[in-house]
């Protein structure tokens, strides 16, 4: 039997990570948490994804702004600088 670690209100396995093949040994082990434990658990990770996809969501604003303020400054549309790949237009490149 592998042996335990404790983790504030769970204890967690030692085990070796499948693909990797490190040691992992931070798994919490769940069964042993109580009914209440687990609804906090997964309300609180509920909460912090929320978080993070709101944050995701205002990098990728960020970022999006940010390219069109760099295209404006380079002046060269969607090439990027790069002299050799086609000038992009409305109606898609030219062939």
């Amino acid at each position: 039997m592998a042996p335990r670690l404790v983790l504030g209100l769970a204890t967690a396995t030692k085990t070796k990570h499948e693909e990797g093949g490190s040691e992992v040994n931070d798994i919490p082990n769940f069964a042993a948490w109580s009914n209440e434990n687990l609804a906090n658990f997964a309300k609180d990770s509920y909460l912090r994804m929320q978080q993070q996809q709101d944050a995701i969501m205002q990098l990728r604003g960020d970022l999006k702004d940010a390219m069109v303020e760099l295209r404006k400054h380079t002046g060269n549309g969607l090439n990027m600088g790069n002299p050799v790949a086609p000038t992009l237009t409305k109606g898609g490149p030219s062939r």
